[in-house]
Parts: C-alpha cells; sequence; structure tokens
C-alpha cells in the first residue's frame, strides 16, 4: 500500500497504525522497536528514544533497538531509566565508541578490554576494540587487535574498512592489497570492500579509481558516513575543490561529528585562498576534537595567515599542552616569540624542539639548525649580560651560558654551509671568553 506514496506521505500513516498498536500496555517490543525507528525517521527524537527504552526493557537482548538508541540517547536524562541487564555494558561501550571523537570519551578501548575478559572469544568485542583504538589514535595496538581478528575470522568484511584506514596511514601497500583481494574475494558488493579498495587505489597514487570505489561505496550503502569525508580527500588530490567541498558538505550533514570533514573544509578553503572560511571550520574541528594537536595547529596556522599573532600564539600553546608529537607547534611558537622580540620565550620553546630531536645522531631538519643556532647566540647574550653586574660569583652562569652555546656549535658542525661556518666563528669566540672567566677553554 505504501510502495505508491512519497515517503514524506507513507511515515505518517505508518505512524498512525503503529500506534495504534504500541501506544498500548504490553505491547510487542519488537513493534515497539519499528515504531520508534519511524518516530526517528520522522524526526521525533524524543518520543522515539522512550519508546526505544521500553522496547529493550521488554526485551533486552534485542541489539538492533540499542544501536537505535544510541542514535537519540542523551545520558544525562535517560541513563535512569534504562534496564540493568548484562548487555547494558555493551550499551555504554558502544555509546562511547559513537562519540570516540570527542574529549569524554578518550578511554573507549578500556570499556571494550574489560568486556574481553567476560568475552574473550568474542569477535564482534574485539572489532570494537579495535575500532576504539583506532579513534585514540593507537595505530600500532589497532593494527595488532586487527591482525587478531582475521586470525579469528579469516572471511570478515564488517569494520575492516577501519584497518584499511590504517594500513593507508602506514603505508602498507602489500597487507592494504592483501586485504583488499580478501575482501573482494569474500564480498565484492560491500560498501566496506568498495572502501578498502578506493584505500588501496589511493595509496598506489590512483586517484581517480579511488573516487570510483568511494562513490560506488556511497551508492551501496547511503550512511556510509566516512566515505564522503574520504572521497573529499581524493578530490583535493585531484586539485578539483568544488566537489572536495561538496564531499565534505555532504559528509557533514550527515554525521555532524565528524571532525575529518571540517577539517578537510578547512583545509579545502585555505587552499582558495579564503581564510575566514578555513577560520570558521578549523574552530569547528577543534570543538569536535579538543585535544587533537593537529586541529590546533592548523587552527593557528590560519590565525597566523590573518597576522593575528597573540591568537596564533594562544593556539599553538593549546597544541603543545595536547601533545605535539610531531614538535610543529613547538617551532611555530619559537619562531612567533622571536619576532615578537620576546627572546626568554623563543629559547624556552627552542629548547623544546631539540629535546623533540634529541634522539637525531646527524642533524636533517632545517628546525634543528635554527634551534641550535637561536640558542647558542642566545647563550652568548645571557653570558655577557651576566658579566656586566659586579658580582663574582655571576662567571659561573656565564660560563654555564657559554659552554651551552659552545655544546650548540659543536652540533651545528655537521651541518652545510653558510651554517658550518657560522658556527666556527662563534666556537672561536666562546673560546676566547672562556679563557677570560677562567684561563681554560677545555670543557
Amino acid at each position: 500500500m505504501f510502495a505508491a506514496r512519497s515517503q514524506q506521505e507513507a511515515t505518517p500513516a505508518l505512524l498512525v497504525e503503529l500506534g495504534s498498536f504500541c501506544e498500548q500496555p504490553g505491547a510487542d517490543p519488537f513493534l515497539l522497536y519499528l515504531y520508534g525507528f519511524v518516530l526517528q525517521e520522522a524526526g521525533e527524537a524524543e518520543r522515539s528514544c522512550r519508546v526505544l527504552i521500553n522496547s529493550v526493557t521488554h526485551f533486552p537482548c534485542n541489539w538492533l533497538a540499542w544501536c537505535c538508541l544510541a542514535q537519540v540517547y542523551d545520558p544525562g536524562k535517560h541513563e535512569e531509566l534504562l534496564p540493568q541487564h548484562w548487555i547494558r555494558p555493551f550499551f555504554d561501550a558502544h555509546i562511547a565508541l559513537e562519540t570516540a571523537d570527542t574529549a569524554e570519551s578518550s578511554h573507549t578501548s578500556q570499556k571494550y578490554l574489560q568486556l574481553q575478559q567476560s568475552f574473550p572469544k568474542s569477535c564482534y568485542v574485539l572489532a570494537q576494540r579495535a575500532a576504539a583504538l583506532y579513534h585514540e589514535r593507537d595505530f600500532d595496538a589497532a593494527e595488532t587487535c586487527f591482525e587478531q581478528l582475521i586470525k579469528e575470522d579469516p572471511a570478515r568484511v564488517e569494520s575492516m574498512d577501519l584497518y584499511s584506514h590504517i594500513l593507508y596511514v602506514k603505508e602498507k601497500r602489500k597487507e592494504l592489497n592483501v586485504l583488499a583481494r580478501q575482501a573482494i574475494k569474500t564480498d565484492k558488493y560491500s560498501s566496506v570492500t568498495c572502501c578498502i579498495v578506493a584505500n588501496y587505489y589511493s595509496l598506489k597514487g590512483h586517484h581517480e579509481r579511488a573516487i570510483q570505489y568511494f562513490q560506488r561505496a556511497l551508492c551501496l550503502t547511503r550512511n556510509c558516513l566516512g566515505a564522503w569525508t574520504l572521497l573529499g580527500h581524493e578530490y583535493v588530490e585531484m586539485k578539483d575543490t568544488a566537489s572536495a567541498v561538496q564531499a565534505y558538505r555532504q559528509a557533514v550533514d550527515a554525521n555532524p561529528r565528524d571532525y575529518r570533514a571540517w577539517y578537510g573544509l578547512g583545509q579545502t578553503y585555505e587552499i582558495l585562498k579564503m581564510p575566514l572560511y578555513s577560520l570558521y571550520y578549523y574552530q569547528k574541528s577543534t570543538e569536535l576534537r579538543p585535544n587533537d594537536a593537529r586541529m590546533w595547529c592548523a587552527l593557528a596556522q590560519c590565525y597566523e595567515g590573518l597576522g593575528q599573532r597573540e591568537a596564533a600564539v594562544r593556539c599553538y600553546r593549546r597544541a603543545v599542552s595536547c601533545g605535539d608529537s610531531e614538535g610543529i607547534a613547538l617551532t611555530k611558537l619559537a619562531k612567533l616569540h622571536q619576532e615578537l622580540r620576546e627572546e626568554d620565550a623563543a629559547a624556552l620553546f627552542w629548547k623544546g624542539v631539540l629535546q623533540v630531536h634529541d634522539d637525531e645522531q646527524t642533524i636533517t631538519s632545517q628546525e634543528v639548525v635554527d634551534a641550535l643556532t637561536f640558542t647558542a647566540q642566545y647563550c652568548l647574550k645571557k653570558a655577557d649580560s651576566n658579566r656586566q653586574e659586579d658580582v663574582d660569583a655571576i662567571d659561573n652562569k656565564s660560563r654555564e651560558f657559554l659552554v651551552s652555546a659552545y655544546k650548540c656549535c659543536e652540533r651545528l658542525l655537521d651541518c652545510p654551509i653558510p651554517e658550518k661556518e657560522e658556527a666556527k666563528v662563534l666556537l672561536s669566540e666562546i673560546e676566547k671568553r672562556l679563557l677570560v672567566i677562567d684561563g681554560s677553554a677545555d670543557l
């Protein structure tokens, strides 16, 4: 009867018919689940939530009802209404994973680790833990979980797209090729398989083929949310910014919590030299991912491009507090403070840059060269300022600064010209000053 009608006409009629059965005491829990689902599609989130809670209360083992409830669940309002059942921890972990890109759920993998202790043979729990580790950006641990999952269930396709993302990031082309072939062999017409194959082609640099497979994934599964964002990335690689913007917008419309899509929009508008648009989208990404240093670095660079140095400094400092493992924010902060003639602050951040690269045997980055050069010159200035004070004990401080400058110059001797020649001149000057202080240049 409803096949001839449009969706707008069918939904209200279906709600009326389901309501006549479900809004009565002792309603069937499976009909309640269907009623809650239709209410959710109609945009009535609060009613849907109440109906779905009623459904899982009467039949807690209907996992589809729990998953549907997760879309409209508010812990602050509905937590006490949920039944106490052995499946409840699964739902709590599922909710945490659904919001795994936010600060409130940074330890989701621990929830699944606890579930693994009770259900050690469950492939579902193992897959969810791997997904949680992926969202926490612990790619090594997530990869180990996915490898174990493949051993337990070699024909598994579900959630393997996340594994392909990890292999893509780690540039493991051979392993990604094996995964893609196995997925095609198992279920060629799955949206997950299409995403895996698309990642493989993208890693090989065949972006047109990757776009075809992401589009195919979206045709097969309308709500394949991650595919829109990845499609946007491919369009950026193809320099098709208009299509990239359209794909990213589809992604945020489908899932407003997808920080990658907001971040992608910021990058695309940065390419289009529209910094105010970029600023807005980067701000959205930092709201969704407040503990991600990359988001704050992108926002800071945008502020820097707009000439707002103070705002850029604040964002870079936030990036450092979030664990700037690559040292990008430290380098930027050091240069900004150097430009602002705040040498003490600049020296502090250049020191941080050197600590990040402390294990390098040879100097390979310009950031380290700049850090060593500035630190050597800064220490020389500090040694001079100490010597101007009429206190004998200050000589020890001056000597410490000179020794630090000497060590920096020694490391600079491994650098190419002109840094190497500049270091030789500074070394000669430092040795003379050390002779003045204690009559010895022996360090």
